[in-house]
């Protein structure tokens, strides 16, 4: 494909990719779509709005409405997606340089297109063949403020269920960005100052201290967890990481032990899961079996040899 590699459609924002550029990719991608409404969301780039205007433009230019969720984490336009059963795209380009910007064309089902939807969207874009709706037709848009957050708020949720049962429970929760306000009005809302904690941005350097600091680690997805970092550094830290049976996420830890994988991502389900851990009715596996399954299988030399494998059974 010319358009879209493995993470979408990127580029330095202006140059290399272009509000033209969204435009189109958005009235191919609505021209293929069978759907009469979608989804756009952004991560924090400046340059976020430009192309989530050129976006909504190019959709409604082709009879669709677009529900224009703002700043939101990826996961959580891919389960918005689900639940609403649309097609969506997300602005971003993940851990480039803030110049950079990207696309990524999620489907009904909450996760990426498949290479043969791209590749159709993608003829659809180069040869500039759109389905254009006269002006009665237009698609409409809306603000949507509640789908970026729903992940955290259940795990919140998850620690109001437990704070009973388990009154020296701690939650930290690291990271910066639009949602914590939110968050934070939600934790003093139900009264779990005590309990949750926002520790905003936490330096790379310092977040082996923070993992090792905790008897546990989480991570609640909803949707659209491709690997799961997180949790792969967790047990490299020697820290087991719960995880929820979304995407990739199982793949990290099961071979580990099955029991780190919870039963769903609901907040009855996250708590159930964390005080059986706390209680011992869900085994959790020794810190050095965490850090032995982390070096065996995630280490960078590994990791390269794996990709050298790939690139010589396909070149052979």
């Amino acid at each position: 494909m010319e358009v879209f590699g493995s993470s979408g459609a990127r580029g330095i924002a202006g140059t290399e990719l272009t509000p033209e550029f969204a435009l189109k990719v958005a009235q191919a991608a609505g021209t293929v779509w069978e759907a009469d409404r979608a989804a756009i969301a952004t991560d924090t780039r400046l340059t976020g709005g430009m192309f989530a205007d050129a976006t909504a433009a190019g959709l409604a230019g082709v009879g669709l409405a677009v529900d224009r969720l703002g700043v939101t984490p990826t996961p959580s336009i891919g389960r918005y997606c689900e639940q609403q059963a649309i097609p969506g795209v997300m602005l971003t380009a993940s851990h480039n340089p803030p110049e950079y910007n990207g696309i990524k064309l999620i489907g009904a089902d909450g996760i990426e297109l498949s290479i043969d939807r791209l590749e159709r969207i993608e003829a659809h874009a180069l040869g500039e063949e759109f389905d254009l709706v006269p002006w009665e037709l237009v698609g409409e848009s809306r603000e949507i403020d509640t789908a970026n957050d729903s992940y955290l708020r259940s795990l919140i949720d998850a620690v109001d269920l437990l704070r009973d049962a388990e009154p020296d429970l701690l939650l930290l929760i690291a990271g910066k960005g639009p949602l914590a306000n939110r968050l934070q009005h939600q934790i003093q809302e139900q009264g779990l100052t005590r309990h949750v904690r926002l520790l905003g941005f936490v330096p790379d350097a310092d977040l082996p201290t923070l993992y090792r600091a905790a008897d546990v680690s989480i991570v609640p997805s909803t949707a659209w967890e491709g690997f799961g970092l997180v949790a792969a550094e967790s047990l490299a830290a020697g820290t087991p990481a719960l995880v929820t049976p979304v995407g990739g996420l199982p793949e990290v830890v099961r071979p580990l032990s099955e029991s780190l994988v919870l039963a769903d991502h609901t907040p009855q389900a996250l708590a159930d899961g964390l005080k059986e851990a706390f209680r011992g009715g869900r085994p959790l596996p020794s810190s050095e079996d965490c850090y032995r399954h982390a070096r065996t299988h995630f280490d960078w030399p590994v990791i390269a040899a794996q990709t050298h494998d790939v690139y010589a059974e396909v070149c052979a």
